[in-house]
This record gives structure tokens, sequence and C-alpha cells, in this order.
């Protein structure tokens, strides 16, 4: 049985990261529950979605980053990620939850196996280092890594997520081509989201 430890969550009001969050806070990634954290990153748009989700969650937001066009969970540089993580290891974390996933482009069922092993070393390695400097042992967990988009959904649905909470729900412009990789899955099992 593993003991109950902290956690930080990087949040970027995306669906894969609002469904890690619902996991850590319910104790289903490592151990984690006592209390979960959120970092947020992202543009604007998403920063203010992930800091509603991380409230409705009960997170407390430990760190938001400036915005970012070229951030996000699944765009994490090395250096985001190994910062949260020395962080996260400082806060009293034992893990940061890296919500990426390696789906691959323009299917909702395959993962790129590649990506997946990449991510895997990236995490592995980033949770050491950061270890090292922290003088505290921290791991990056990467739950989702090599789930399709299909199954990030079903979880979704499982967990019982308000996906309408995602940056991507409503709107128009750049949240269109994140909300038409979504919607139908989602309204595949029954959840409707608002037209833009």
């Amino acid at each position: 049985m593993s003991v109950a430890r902290n956690s930080l969550v990087l949040m970027d009001g995306s669906l894969p990261a609002l469904v890690a969050a619902a996991m850590a806070r319910e104790g289903r990634i490592d151990g984690a529950g006592q209390e979960a954290m959120a970092w947020l990153i992202g543009t604007e748009r998403m920063l203010r979605c992930a800091e509603a989700q991380a409230e409705a969650m009960g997170l407390r937001v430990v760190a938001r980053a400036e915005p970012s066009e070229e951030m996000s969970v699944e765009r994490t540089s090395g250096i985001v990620l190994l910062a949260s993580s020395i962080a996260a290891a400082r806060l009293g974390c034992g893990s940061v939850v890296w919500a990426s996933h390696c789906a691959r482009a323009g299917s909702a069922n395959e993962v790129d196996i590649d990506r997946v092993a990449e991510a895997i070393d990236r995490a592995t390695l980033v949770g050491r280092l950061a270890s090292l400097e922290a003088r505290a042992e921290v791991e990056v967990h990467v739950p989702f890594i090599d789930l399709s988009d299909q199954q990030i959904a079903d979880l979704a649905v499982d967990m019982g997520v308000e996906a309408s909470s995602c940056w991507w729900a409503t709107g128009d412009g750049p949240s269109m081509p994140e909300r038409r990789r979504w919607i139908s899955m989602l309204r595949a099992h029954g959840v409707a989201i608002a037209a833009g």
C-alpha cells in the first residue's frame, strides 16, 4: 500500500489536465491525495480555464506561468517540467502529474509510440534531476502518455469531470481544431457541450 503524498498537477485548461487533477485529488495517481496542487500554464484563455478548474477541484494554485502561445501540457518544455518538478519537491510533493498523451495526429484511437518513449524518458530524467537539485525525491508521472484521445474522453466521462470548463469549449478561432478534436467523442457518451 502506498502512502498518500502531495502532488502537483500541470494544468492548462485541457481535458487531459482536468482528468489528471480529478484523479490526483482522489488519490488515484501514486497514492496522491493529501493535497493536490496546480501549476498553471498556457495562453491567457487556458490559464483562466485552468484556474477555474483547479478551484472547482479544490487544488491550491502554487504557480501561474506568464501567458504563452507556445505552452500547453502537451507541448511542455523540459525547462518548465524541470522547474515545476523542483518546485514540487520543495513544496513537499512527491509527484508531478504531467497529463501529456501522445495521440497520433488525426486519429482518435492511435498513439505515436516514438513520442510515448521520448516522453517517458523525459519524465524519468526530469524527475531524477529535480530530486537531485531539490534534495528531495520527486517523480514525474505521465498517467495518460499511452492513451488515445478516445481513451481520455472515456476517462473524462467515467470521472464525471465538467468538459465544458475546458478552454476549447466555447469561442472560436484557435479553439476550433481542439473543440472538434474532443466534441464528437464526448457527444458519443451523451456529454453535451454548447455550440461555440
